[in-house]
């Protein structure tokens, strides 16, 4: 009786993969203290039954796209810009008998092109995950587990994005000249018969390997979270991707991306600072009536209410009357292209209105007190299930402020304006969330540097007595057995 086979479709030697159950993104990214990382593993796999794959290296590299379409500015309407933010070489280990620069080197590799303020700072310390080779560099059976116990996994979030965590597989030729060779000198006691001695490098014959990955944030760094803006006239989004490349001898690069969600955690509406209410006072122009505003919450996030409490009374003179009182929430996107002349292009867009006409109710000494509120965003809007949410990045802002206007007769109008935040979040949800950085908080200061990565690296070397059984033929078509 044969094993059950599948048939296998576009088989990639190389994929990335989250961690079992849980999303690439580890910690909260805007919360220091969460020790934010991105963590997963890179896969190998040879596709041959008799042939491994003769590998020079693996690298991984991490991508910020940002990107913004105005096309009423013509031909250059469109502006993208692609950062590599860390670039980490995740095999060949470094040469036990190097420096530890050189370790470092080999292991992690910031590139930082055009980064700037944004770029991800990969740890230099690499005391935690070099042990996790030994099992390939010694002459001994390749499946070993480190000694270390891996730190306690703490809670993490849930892939919110819909995206699926399955690779987008991308076959092409690695036209980067950047990529970086190969820096890990392999000694004598390195070098073992399943190398390659034709190679201008020294490649390894390799069977299989999981390859796990931790990149860290710097000390209070923040990534701008993924965005996707479209409106009428414009657009702007940011993305971010993780990018394989799997460099054999003789052969073209193959190369695995994988979309990945990044969130921002410190605009939580739950937070005590955004829970303080405001207090505007306005008096109009003429000097004749005082409008003043109570916002109870400066942060609001998808189906919560926006409430603001009014009073207007008279300061000189009579027969003054209120004819109407609106709230507006407005949403202003500034956008720095280069063909504006240095000088942002602001777009102006009201996501939430509503307005309460008084039919020109006399104001009395006691003055006149109205709340007015409304649900975000707002139902009888155009497109209002396109939500935006406060955040900067280098090539746009999205800001959101609110608006109270009070149309008077015998006195000149009053406007009051004031900016809030708007979360991605609703309130319901973020309560909890905040329970579960707490925990992530309290789990990174008893863990090593926050670690969660269970520091496993499978290898499996061509001269292994274990075989490649994982694969086989069946009517001149690849098989996987199950």
């Amino acid at each position: 009786m044969t094993a059950p086979c599948t048939y296998i479709k576009n088989f990639s030697p190389i994929e990335i993969r989250p961690l079992p159950h849980l999303d690439f993104q580890a910690g909260y990214n805007g919360i220091p203290a969460s020790a934010p990382r991105i963590v997963g593993l890179v896969q190998v796999r040879s596709k041959e039954i008799n042939q491994p794959l003769s590998i020079l290296r693996v690298t991984l590299e991490l991508w910020k796209i940002e990107s913004v379409d105005v096309p009423s500015l013509g031909v250059s309407n469109h502006l993208s810009e692609p950062k590599r933010l860390v670039q980490q070489v995740l095999f060949p280990p470094p040469s036990p008998f190097s420096s530890k620069n050189e370790k470092t080197n080999s292991l992690y590799l910031s590139e930082n092109i055009q980064a700037g303020d944004d770029a991800l700072s990969p740890s230099s310390d690499i005391s935690g995950i070099s042990h996790i080779y030994d099992s390939y560099i010694h002459d001994q059976p390749s499946r070993r587990r480190s000694s270390n116990q891996p730190p306690i996994p703490p809670p993490h979030v849930q892939n919110v994005s819909r995206s699926t965590s399955m690779p987008s597989r991308a076959f092409s030729q690695t036209s980067d000249n950047s990529s970086m060779p190969a820096s890990s000198v392999i000694t004598d006691l390195q070098k073992s018969p399943e190398k390659s001695s034709s190679s201008s490098s020294s490649a390894y014959n390799i069977w299989s390997m999981d390859l796990p990955f931790e990149m860290k944030y710097s000390e209070g760094e923040v990534l701008t979270p993924t965005f996707d803006l479209v409106r009428s006239g414009f657009s702007c989004s940011t993305k971010y991707q993780l990018r394989a490349v799997l460099t054999l001898s003789g052969l073209e690069d193959i190369s695995e991306c994988v979309p990945i969600a990044i969130h921002r955690y410190d605009t939580l509406s739950s937070w005590g600072m955004y829970n303080s209410p405001i207090y505007l006072k306005e008096t109009s122009i003429d000097g004749r009536v005082i409008v003043e505003a109570s916002i109870p919450k400066q942060c609001i996030g998808p189906m919560d209410l926006l409430t603001v409490f009014i009073s207007i009374r008279a300061s000189n003179g009579s027969k003054i009357r209120v004819q109407q009182l609106s709230l507006s929430l407005v949403e202003c996107v500034s956008i720095r292209h280069p063909s504006s002349n240095s000088s942002p292009i602001v777009r102006s867009k009201k996501v939430l209105k509503v307005e309460q006409d008084l039919d020109d109710v006399r104001l009395e000494k006691d003055g006149l007190s109205q709340t007015l509120s409304k649900v975000f965003p707002d139902p009888d809007l155009d497109d209002y299930s396109m939500q935006g949410f406060s955040t900067s990045s280098d090539l746009y802002k999205v800001t959101y402020m609110v608006l109270i206007k009070v149309r008077l007769y015998r006195a000149r109008n009053v406007e009051i304006s004031y900016p809030i935040t708007v979360s991605p979040v609703p309130r319901s949800a973020s309560s909890s969330i905040l329970g579960d950085i707490q925990t992530r908080v309290l789990d990174a200061r008893q863990s090593v540097n926050g670690s969660v990565l269970d520091t496993t690296c499978d290898i499996i070397r061509a001269n292994d007595s274990s075989k490649n059984n994982m694969y086989s033929y069946s009517e001149d078509g690849m098989v996987l057995l199950n």
